[in-house]
């Protein structure tokens, strides 16, 4: 065994070390007398509610990876360039995207460190770990995890199973590291992210969209009229998330991909929270 930085034995051999502020910069992951440490200073996991919109938010943010993968300075942040050439594409970003698995979950997935990993195979590991617990130890079975393995499927069975991880032992170790995970992400695209999109229509008055603060989902026009859904045609979507709507209407014609959820004569309208999910998909496979 090897010591932290706090002079604490590593849970692994391979962790090159922790600090008792871990998760504040993010720099190592904990060893165990830390993690009581932690707790005993009431630095308490993040609530299964923030877990859960950290879940909720990642898929999207992803999705603005591949559009901040070529190196720039965010929008905001007065830096300096460093001295000496700059990499033509950024490797926080790469590592983000990378999909190889780097931890076996078989070994424990309570010591793997975030920060180390690609999102997806962190993800899909401790949907893999928590199906197994479940197995052992659940009076009810899991959901068949995500084939193929995806951030928006990863994130959705984790969400569907927050329940039962919540009480199990692993709890801190899964929270911190979704959140850091979130956290790693939303550092990486901030550069891109917040960029405004063309306003969704209400469906009753045709006035423009806006999101509720505080609720997941909820979009309310200035007629009052409140949607938890943004039903919109397949050109209003291309314009939206930029993408062409032919490539939409080829998904639309995939059985099974793509329902409307309003079928009425002449005007097929779609879910925006599911197309915008089959975007950020599709521009994840492009970039690994």
């Amino acid at each position: 065994m090897t010591t932290c930085t706090c002079q604490h034995p590593t849970a692994d051999h391979n962790h090159t070390g922790c600090t008792t502020c871990q998760h504040l910069n993010g720099d190592a992951w904990w060893c165990p007398a830390t993690r009581f440490q932690l707790e005993a200073a009431h630095l308490e996991p993040p609530t299964p509610d923030r877990v859960e919109r950290c879940l909720d938010e990642l898929p999207d943010l992803c999705a603005l990876l591949p559009d901040a993968l070529i190196t720039r300075t965010p929008h905001g942040e007065n830096t300096r360039p460093a001295p000496g050439p700059k990499p033509p594409v950024r490797l926080d970003i790469i590592d983000l995207l990378d999909t190889r698995s780097k931890h076996d979950w078989l070994d424990g997935m309570e010591f793997c460190d975030p920060d180390r990993m690609g999102v997806l195979p962190f993800l899909h590991g401790w949907c893999r770990d928590l199906e197994a617990d479940m197995l052992d130890h659940s009076p009810e079975p899991p959901a068949e995890l995500p084939d193929p393995a995806t951030i928006t499927g990863c994130c959705r069975w984790l969400t569907q199973h927050l329940h039962w991880a919540q009480d199990r032992p692993q709890w801190p170790e899964i929270a911190w590291g979704i959140h850091t995970t979130h956290r790693r992400v939303k550092v990486a695209v901030r550069g891109v992210q917040g960029r405004p999109e063309p306003p969704v229509p209400c469906g009753r008055c045709g006035e423009p969209l806006t999101h509720v603060e505080g609720t997941m989902p909820l979009w309310e026009c200035p007629n009052g009229h409140q949607t938890r859904v943004q039903a919109v045609t397949l050109r209003q979507a291309a314009r939206v998330l930029g993408v062409s709507k032919s490539t939409l209407s080829r998904w639309a014609r995939r059985r099974g991909l793509l329902a409307p959820i309003s079928d009425s004569p002449g005007r097929r309208l779609y879910d925006l929270g599911q197309l915008r999910s089959l975007v950020a998909e599709a521009k994840l496979r492009h970039a690994g």
